[in-house]
């Protein structure tokens, strides 16, 4: 009831369940469901956009400040993720799962992958439909200031993690080290770190808003960072494939950076 009488959900739910929908066959097609991945990022302009268009005022700068950070955003994950799909390929998560369900897989994939990201989606997305869908009374400036802030602090921080990342890959000589070095040496996920940080700036501005009930949306991101898809998975794969990841654990911060001294800084590291 509350997320009802704060603004119109319903039409980004069946647009993002028809996405998702058009998503997995396209999968069908090219044999990879990792696209769904690709998709996360530019999934959440679409849902402002249609927020936008059940609009029947018009929107005020600040509202389009907070579009323009979710394009921003958006673009950038989804650029990332297709130029590292390109040169790996299909998601390992993805390739285990195809293994394991054989011919299930072709239409397991569309709950368990497609439709179960496209829910994700639609519920984290409620701070920015709110933001970019609904007619303000009033817009409380220090939040939004504080929010806006927090968008490009951790912005900021995911882009050069993954640039720095990137880079390191690259390097043939790098293959099967872990990487220490930059962000990496003070945290062991300082990309996951920046997201979470930037979806608690989205929160504030929907806050300024007055949309302080979308506080599930950085709550949910967080927790499947740390608890679930995020570190999880990937420190359980990278455990056993990396030689020197289970001394680069005990001596590097999981998560939130710490800025220590780091007596060796001979490896670095490999991500998902």
């Amino acid at each position: 009831m509350l997320l009802g009488s704060s603004l119109p959900i319903l039409p980004e739910f069946a647009v993002i369940v028809a996405l998702a929908t058009l998503l997995w066959i396209g999968s069908l097609v090219i044999d990879d469901a990792s696209i769904v991945d690709v998709f996360w990022g530019p999934a959440f302009i679409c849902l402002a956009i249609v927020a936008i268009t059940q609009m029947y005022h018009q929107l005020i700068w600040q509202q389009w400040m907070v579009f323009a950070m979710v394009s921003a955003w958006g673009l950038r994950l989804g650029g990332h993720l297709l130029v590292r799909k390109s040169e790996r390929g299909e998601d390992v998560r993805y390739k285990v799962w195809r293994f394991r369900y054989q011919k299930r897989w072709w239409w397991m994939s569309l709950p368990f992958v497609f439709l179960t990201q496209a829910l994700l989606i639609w519920v984290i997305s409620t701070p920015l439909v709110f933001v970019v869908g609904t007619a303000p009374e009033s817009v409380d400036e220090r939040w939004l200031a504080t929010g806006v802030t927090l968008w490009a602090v951790g912005l900021l921080f995911e882009t050069i993690a993954d640039w720095q990342l990137a880079r390191f890959l690259r390097k043939r000589k790098n293959f099967g080290r872990v990487m220490n070095t930059g962000l990496w040496a003070y945290s062991r996920h300082p990309n996951y770190f920046g997201e979470a940080v930037l979806w608690w700036g989205f929160y504030l501005c929907a806050v300024a808003f007055g949309g302080h009930w979308t506080i599930v949306a950085p709550i949910i991101v967080t927790w499947l960072l740390i608890r679930v898809s995020g570190i999880p998975m990937l420190e359980e794969r990278l455990k056993g494939s990396r030689p020197g990841y289970i001394s680069y654990v005990e001596s590097t911060a999981a998560f939130i950076p710490t800025f220590k001294s780091h007596g060796s800084k001979e490896t670095d590291r490999s991500a998902a």
